[in-house]
């Protein structure tokens, strides 16, 4: 068994990439794609768990001193030193610690994650992780982490890899939010040596819609030609600065969400910023958020945007 360092309600200095792990699927998966981040730049990676005891236990009903909580606690010590364990198997080179703390999964995430490059949670967990995404704990953690957030996502062995399969696909429209997407989208794609694709919508400039005596095939072009220039002039900048990486443009008819879910399947990750122009407005609090993070085939980055 390998050391591990348990700190209650503290935060622990360094360790860039920090991954809430509890031991299930989730967390396994969640794991996985950490250490694979990790790797390209030996980053140290931090294991944090958050417990809360559910209720107190009594040796008898006469002994008040025999007062006890349950086992949450040592069950997430459990967990933290089998993840511990599975790092040291796959990746025995990287500097590993972990962290357990009492308190809320949000908040304990947030603060454990304040000093990251990245902060990795899975889809689904239990105990402080359960429901991650699908509740208030989900939404606050990517409204407020000060680093990007990568949601994993169960693979689907049913869905057939599309054209972008491998790669890294971000999504643009124009606004400073999505610009920093792009930058760690750019960043994660060079470091890893995989091509990166960057879609636009056209639903943000309203396309197809007619307009005065144009027809709305008329429109729909016009607002093609628009985003295939809002995407260059994005991307000019970085195809100088990282040569090495493959970048590719997709100028979408559909709605942000569906284009992004569609054009990501066998991606290797999905990037978005938390906040953009139109058809990106809002994402982490609005219901394109909801239909990338519950219906993406592949792992989600939420980048924020810095003050």
């Amino acid at each position: 068994m390998y050391e591990i360092e348990f700190v209650f309600g503290g935060v622990m200095d360094g360790a860039p990439i920090v991954v809430g792990y509890d031991g299930s699927a989730g967390g396994i998966e969640a794991l996985a794609f950490a250490v694979d981040a990790a790797r390209p730049t030996r980053s140290p990676v931090r294991l944090v768990h958050a417990w809360m005891p559910s209720r107190p236990l009594l040796r008898s009903a006469d002994d008040a001193a025999g007062l006890r909580f349950d086992d949450s606690e040592a069950a997430g010590k459990a967990d933290l030193a089998d993840g511990v364990d599975r790092v040291r198997g796959i990746a025995a080179d990287l500097d590993v610690s972990a962290v357990l703390v009492r308190g809320a999964a949000a908040q304990t995430l947030l603060e454990q994650a304040a000093d990251a490059q990245m902060l990795v949670v899975g889809s689904r967990g239990r105990g402080g992780f359960a429901g991650l995404l699908l509740g208030s704990t989900g939404v606050q953690v990517a409204q407020h982490a000060t680093c990007p957030v990568v949601v994993v996502r169960p693979a689907d062995l049913d869905v057939v890899p599309g054209p972008e399969a491998g790669r890294v696909v971000v999504g643009l429209d124009g606004s400073r939010g999505a610009d920093e997407a792009l930058g760690f989208a750019v960043e994660y794609a060079s470091s890893r040596r995989l091509g990166l694709t960057a879609v636009l919508s056209l639903a943000i400039h309203g396309g197809g819609q007619g307009r005065g005596g144009l027809t709305s095939q008329d429109v729909l072009m016009a607002d093609a030609e628009s985003g295939a220039r809002l995407l260059e002039e994005s991307l000019a900048g970085w195809r100088e600065k990282v040569p090495d990486v493959d970048i590719r443009t997709r100028v979408d008819a559909r709605q942000p969400a569906q284009a992004l879910v569609e054009v990501s399947v066998g991606a290797a990750l999905l990037v978005v910023g938390s906040r953009g122009n139109g058809g990106f407005r809002s994402l982490v609090l609005g219901s394109v958020s909801h239909s990338v993070l519950h219906q993406a085939h592949v792992p989600v980055a939420v980048v924020r945007r810095q003050p």
